[in-house]
């Protein structure tokens, strides 16, 4: 199979998304609201830090994502 050099090197597969995806606001110190327009396609939320590091998980769709248990950060 063919694949573009860097998702040989990092072994992401790169798959077109088909859903609209809203994330607001930004920035934020409370919470983070998500809209996604076909949320039923949705069966895993991770919430990652700028380095990588998995913080939340979150197994079906939630529009609201509280942060106040944070850092302050890049997420």
């Amino acid at each position: 199979p063919s694949c573009e050099y860097i998702d040989c090197l990092v072994g992401i597969d790169n798959k077109p998304l088909n859903s609209e995806i809203n994330i607001f606001p930004n920035p934020t110190t409370k919470q983070l609201h998500l809209n996604i327009h076909d949320y039923n396609t949705v069966n895993l939320i991770s919430l990652t830090n700028i380095q990588g590091k998995l913080l939340k998980t979150y197994h079906s769709y939630q529009e609201t994502i509280p942060l106040s248990d944070l850092p302050n950060g890049l997420y």
